[in-house]
This record gives C-alpha cells, sequence and structure tokens, in this order.
C-alpha cells in the first residue's frame, strides 16, 4: 500500500490544476486497475 501513499502526494499537487486535474483522475483510475 506504500504506492497509494505515495499518490497521495501526486495527487494534491495535481488537484491545485483544475485543467490537469481531469486528466490526473484518468491517469490515478488507471494506475488503480493496473495494480489491480
Amino acid at each position: 500500500k506504500i504506492w497509494a501513499f505515495l499518490d497521495v502526494s501526486f495527487v494534491e499537487r495535481i488537484l491545485k490544476s483544475q485543467k490537469e486535474r481531469q486528466c490526473a483522475l484518468r491517469i490515478f483510475k488507471g494506475m488503480i486497475q493496473g495494480k489491480e
């Protein structure tokens, strides 16, 4: 679950940019599906 913790910091950065937010969510979801 360490990767999830690291991704939290990554997501927090992206949340600062609403334009990149939607794109980041797609990547984040893809990473989750890939890990599972």
